[in-house]
């Protein structure tokens, strides 16, 4: 949302945001909705592609999800 506002601060006419991976969360965020999304996953943990679970897993080749308990 900071990055946001400061674009439209210095007067850009259009702003668009994409993210990787949207995870289904239930509640508020800053930013609603991304204008472009790779993958919409659970609320889960996931790992991989730079995102990571307790430290490990970071650069896994895939995006994977722990199991539900």
């Amino acid at each position: 949302a900071a990055i946001i506002d400061y674009c439209h601060q210095q007067g850009a006419k259009a702003i668009y945001t994409a993210i990787l991976a949207d995870k289904q969360l239930n509640k508020e965020r800053p930013v609603n909705k991304a204008d472009f999304t790779g993958l919409e996953v659970p609320d889960r943990y996931v790992f991989g592609y730079g995102m990571d679970y307790e430290e490990y897993h970071r650069n896994v080749d895939g995006i994977y999800a722990l199991r539900d308990s």
